[in-house]
């Protein structure tokens, strides 16, 4: 809810988004092959767009700006983090780089890691 939560997020998951596809699938099981298709890399368009200018985030009055830039560089769901439903009647982020898995330990595995990526994204203070 507050700019330092929204930079946070976008510098944890453009360093570090090769990293998520790969741990959050089993030990033995590489990401999906239509994950190009449903989750498809979305660091590198990030990255381009805060090189462009296009994206500012100077004060929190810029917030709502900044929300709207990153859904609108997005374009659709298709992403491994989808920013589309934020400020709108779900206001959350959805993150869909993992396979669909029938073990609970995974279940528990991503839960954890991307909630507490959601943690980091609201703490103050970055070390990436």
């Amino acid at each position: 809810t507050s700019k330092q939560s929204y930079v946070n997020l976008m510098e944890i998951w453009c360093n570090t988004e090769k990293i998520l596809y790969a741990v959050s699938n089993d030990v033995k099981e590489a990401p999906r092959l239509s994950v190009n298709e449903y989750a498809m890399p979305i660091a590198p368009k990030i990255q381009e767009t805060l090189k462009k200018g296009t994206i500012n985030l100077e004060d929190e009055e810029d917030l709502d700006d900044f929300i709207n830039e990153l859904k609108e560089m997005q374009n659709d769901r298709y992403s491994g983090i989808n920013l589309l439903n934020i400020n709108n009647s779900y206001n959350t982020i959805e993150f869909r780089l993992a396979n669909g898995n029938l073990n609970p330990g995974l279940w528990i595995d991503n839960i954890n890691l991307f909630g507490g990526l959601n943690e980091r994204r609201n703490s103050q203070i970055l070390a990436v």
